[in-house]
């Protein structure tokens, strides 16, 4: 009996610590590399199908920017489950300088890896005429290294020829070194022999390398709107060429001036996907707000200065997005990676890591997972609703320049980060990523965690009912609730009161949980309290574009990621023109506690012809749903009445 009891026991601790490793926390993570104090842009390749692992990483020094910083691989022989305490280096090792940093690698069909980074080749610390030091790891030229023995030695750097452009005769320099780097992923495409030749009748397909980098006009000092650029590099021997002198290079754009974000704003630290048409999507890092794209048929054709959109199934989705002013992705700050997958289920999908709706370096906290699908012509990228992926529970912590891509030996999805200090590898939730690919598809009404529904909560008497019993506590980081209901809107009047749609408060009302309207700016707002501790989340002005209608409202509580989310009609709220994001989030702050309150109740539908606030189908759940669960929740009640799309 004893033993019995133990195991028990065993097994219920084992339990709670499953439960409280999320997997989205980043220390869940396995880590690759800690040894110096600073870590950054881990970028994997798989060297063969016994689980041999590559990462190329900077590192080298207690922090970023010092002179020794290097360009390092490391190995994992267990498909990255552990990794090899020895960092090889990529660069010969140099404590006071030049920096070589941005490595990224590219592995050929032979076996061969190359690696190509940003090299300061001539050492330079100062400004021209100064003697004030800068950040001499983002001066140089783009070089390339191979190994033919897995990682362990490498061979002599050659630089990429990239031709001089405008923005270069314009540096602190004036052209004489360039200022720059790269954080992009290689791709390939396949092309006829043709294309390159210009002469007919060849049928041989020919492997086309992308690399991409950016160039800056100003290292200090600058002006959030001082130009930079971006371009891509090809090869068309890369994949096949053992002489690296008689590598083939081509830049585009072929024209003095680089692809831009919009404004001309900053616009760095891009990387490429393949469109289906052969066309070229390039995203960038941007202070405008959102994420920039460029989309590149060829040297001389293409389309910058972009946003990317999210998608949308009918017009009134549209007119929604647009009212809400969310029709493009946020970004304003930080390192994106998207990845072009094709896979059996759901066809040709992207994947993009990136922010949604942060703003400076600490703002990079949490990433966020979305699913793109190429529009019926081929030539653009249409994005879901989001999921948060990774975040990290510390004030000003901050991620960035990770890896994305799928493995065919474990048939999992992983993820790369760095919070500048360790780097990590991360196994990303099949069912979320699955959840983003169908997610435009889904009409699925989620029964897992289901706990409590009312088909017309307004209908109950005094529209009250008890407090549901299954809400777990979030007080310990842990847990998670969400509620959701469909909600009649009145037309425009001129009230300027603020109206509950739905309240759950205690014996005292010193704690309560409410959803309510705000009349002066028709917009929603959440608030959870307790004794100690108040959460409140307020969306940007308008609700989209419908009133006199039904309008469905998603709230998810998540406690282990310490965040709120708000969904409206299947649109993940991001706050629009008038905030910097859409949903709550206190990395050091636990979601106050709602247990110990008593009721809850909504408006009261008076008579079938009721022209007032009132709550029909009404849903809890005792854990966090998915943003994609939310979507699918909301399109499976559209089957059944259309009338409310």
């Amino acid at each position: 009996m004893m033993i019995m009891r133990m195991i028990i026991a065993l097994l219920i601790c084992l339990s709670c610590y499953t439960y409280q490793q999320d997997r989205r926390n980043i220390i869940s993570g396995v880590v690759i590399s800690d040894q110096y104090g600073y870590a950054d842009q881990p970028q994997i390749v798989e060297l063969n199908k016994n689980g041999t692992w590559l990462c190329v990483l900077t590192t080298g020094g207690a922090k970023e920017g010092l002179d020794s910083e290097n360009v390092f691989v490391k190995h994992s022989y267990d498909n990255g489950k552990t990794w090899n305490s020895r960092l090889i280096p990529v660069q010969p090792p140099h404590p006071y300088g030049p920096p070589a940093a941005w490595g990224n690698p590219v592995l050929t069909p032979s076996g061969r890896i190359w690696v190509y980074y940003t090299y300061n080749l001539n050492n330079i610390t100062t400004l021209p005429h100064s003697k004030r030091w800068i950040r001499n790891d983002m001066v140089g030229r783009q070089v390339i290294r191979y190994s033919d023995d897995g990682g362990y030695t490498w061979s002599d750097f050659h630089v990429i020829p990239i031709p001089e452009k405008w923005i270069d005769r314009h540096n602190d320099f004036h052209g004489k070194h360039v200022e720059g780097w790269s954080v992009g992923k290689y791709i390939t495409k396949e092309i006829r022999e043709t294309e390159i030749t210009g002469n007919g009748g060849s049928r041989k397909m020919v492997t086309r390398t992308f690399l991409q980098f950016a160039k800056r006009k100003c290292l200090f000092e600058c002006h959030p709107y001082d130009p930079m650029q971006n371009f891509v590099v090809f090869s068309d021997n890369l994949m096949t060429e053992k002489d690296p002198t008689k590598l083939k290079w081509t830049t585009w754009p072929t024209g003095e001036m680089g692809y831009q974000t919009a404004n001309c704003s900053l616009s760095e630290e891009g990387d490429v996907v393949l469109l289906p048409n052969g066309d070229l999507y390039f995203t960038l890092r941007s202070y405008d707000r959102f994420v920039g794209v460029a989309i590149i048929h060829n040297g001389t054709s293409y389309r910058d200065k972009l946003h990317a959109e999210y998608y949308y199934g009918s017009e009134y989705q549209k007119q929604n997005l647009i009212a809400m002013n969310q029709r493009y992705l946020k970004q304003p700050n930080g390192p994106l990676s998207p990845r072009r997958f094709n896979t059996e289920k759901y066809g040709v999908v992207y994947l993009l890591l990136y922010f949604n709706g942060i703003q400076g370096f600490e703002g990079r906290n949490p990433y966020w997972l979305i699913a793109g699908w190429p529009t019926q012509e081929g030539d653009n990228i249409r994005w879901s609703q989001p999921e948060v992926v990774l975040y990290f529970l510390e004030e000003k912590g901050r991620l960035g320049y990770p890896d994305l891509f799928y493995s065919y030996n474990t048939h999992e999805y992983y993820a790369t980060e760095t919070n500048k200090k360790v780097a990590r590898l991360h196994i990303i939730d099949k069912e979320l990523v699955h959840g983003l690919m169908n997610q435009r598809f889904s009409k699925t009404i989620t029964q897992v965690g289901l706990i409590l529904t009312y088909h017309n909560a307004s209908q109950l008497p005094d529209g009250r009912f008890p407090y549901p019993a299954g809400i777990p506590s979030t007080s310990n980081g842990t847990g998670g609730y969400s509620w959701e209901f469909w909600v009649y809107i009145p037309p425009l009047g001129t009230s300027t009161a603020v109206k509950p749609l739905l309240m759950c408060d205690g014996i005292h009302r010193r704690s309560f949980f409410s959803v309510s309207l705000d009349e002066t700016k028709y917009s929603l707002v959440v608030e959870i309290r307790n004794h100690t501790d108040v959460v409140k989340l307020q969306t940007q002005s308008g609700l989209g574009s419908h009133y006199g209608t039904w309008r469905h409202v998603g709230v998810m509580v998540d406690g282990d990621a310490h965040m709120v989310f708000l969904t409206l009609d299947g649109i993940l709220v991001d706050g629009g023109a008038e905030f910097t994001q859409g949903f709550y989030f206190s990395p050091t702050k636990t979601i106050p506690n709602t247990h110990g309150l008593h009721s809850c109740h909504v408006p009261v539908e008076h008579n079938e012809f009721d022209n007032n606030y009132r709550v029909g189908l009404l849903r809890v759940y005792n854990r966090s749903l998915r943003v994609s669960e939310m979507v699918s929740n909301y399109q499976g009640v559209m089957v059944i009445h259309p009338e409310r799309a």
